[in-house]
């Protein structure tokens, strides 16, 4: 009987192991292709994996994780994607970048000076210029090039293999898949997109292990990350924040924060919620101010400070790019 139960609790261990799991396969979106090592991931944390030498992959779930499962390959657009269960044997498309390098690459001055010029404006923007961000080293620099388009006074940057950085405040190690760059001159605006995947942590040991701590603890607070994590606890006064409408009327959670009915998901998905307001709001941690326009009908997110596209921020927390980025693992210690 002992080892029918025994037998039995296995079997029941076995199941629920593999519940846990992602499993599928990366595929050319043209030609059919299966695509060998693509790395599939969770944005912005440390849980990934790559596909194999048949395109087959299986990745391990977070729990209670309402986060999109990524997939990314040299020489292809990032595909994300949102909804998916444990139970999916996945097929995933990816489309090949299209696009021409107008660069030259020669020796003559002139053009090393413009590349120089180039990689410091895509360093700047691109990673940000706080002091996180100006102690960011991009390991392969050779990897990313650039066209100018005088007539749109356009900066474009490519990357043919991940970004790789060395966070040497933060104390991380990072690759960052980038599907589009652009930096408008006459605006000295710019837009990026693509997805991080954390690769290693520097502060398990050594000296430097309590400056990294230090500096991640004060890289949080008052972070988007913070901030999320604040509104799913309710908790925004106790951790500095205030939210004021454009008048400056401090706002409750209920007015912009919204629970989805629990009948219109599963129990197995847990809670989720969205932030909704049609007019601009701002966000106050102590003396520092930021903007926030809510761009889409429902944004949501989840306990471990991740969020949908959707939002478009200006203000303090507008500065911080890729090399003010924390792990969704970080736990505030």
């Amino acid at each position: 009987m002992k080892g029918i139960i025994g037998a039995f609790f296995i079997m029941c261990m076995c199941h629920l192991s593999q519940a846990q799991l992602i499993n599928g396969v990366v595929l050319d979106k043209k030609t059919d292709e299966k695509i060998c090592f693509a790395t599939v991931y969770f944005d912005n944390t440390f849980v990934g994996t790559t596909s194999n030498n048949k395109g087959q992959f299986s990745l391990k779930m977070p729990d209670n994780s309402n986060m999109p499962l990524v997939v990314s390959s040299i020489g292809y657009y990032s595909v994300s994607i949102p909804k998916y269960t444990r139970r999916d044997s996945l097929i995933i498309y990816l489309s090949p970048k299209e696009y021409k390098i107008q660069e030259v690459s020669v020796k003559e001055k002139s053009l090393v000076r413009k590349r120089k010029a180039y990689l410091r404006i895509f360093k700047s923007q691109f990673l940000g210029d706080t002091e996180n961000g100006m102690n960011c080293v991009i390991t392969n620099p050779k990897d990313i090039s650039f066209n100018y388009h005088s007539c749109s006074d356009t900066l474009k940057g490519f990357a043919s293999k991940p970004i790789e950085i060395e966070n040497k405040m933060l104390g991380y190690r990072v690759k960052y898949f980038l599907d589009k760059f652009e930096y408008y001159r006459k605006t000295q605006s710019f837009f990026y997109t693509g997805h991080i995947i954390f690769k290693e942590d520097l502060a398990t040991n050594g000296k430097n292990k309590m400056n990294f701590l230090r500096e991640r603890k004060d890289t949080f607070l008052g972070s988007r990350m913070h901030f999320f994590r604040s509104l799913w606890n309710n908790d925004l006064t106790k951790n500095g924040f205030s939210v004021r409408d454009k008048y400056g009327t401090k706002l409750g959670v209920d007015k912009f924060v919204h629970l989805v009915s629990q009948d219109l998901i599963s129990s197995k998905e847990g809670q989720k919620k969205y932030v909704s307001y049609l007019k601009d709001l701002s966000i106050y941690h102590y003396s520092k101010v930021s903007r926030l326009k809510i761009t889409e009908p429902r944004v949501y997110f989840d306990k471990n400070g991740y969020f949908d596209m959707g939002l478009f921020w200006e203000g303090e927390l507008a500065d911080k790019r890729i090399g003010d980025k924390l792990p969704f693992e970080y736990v505030l210690e």
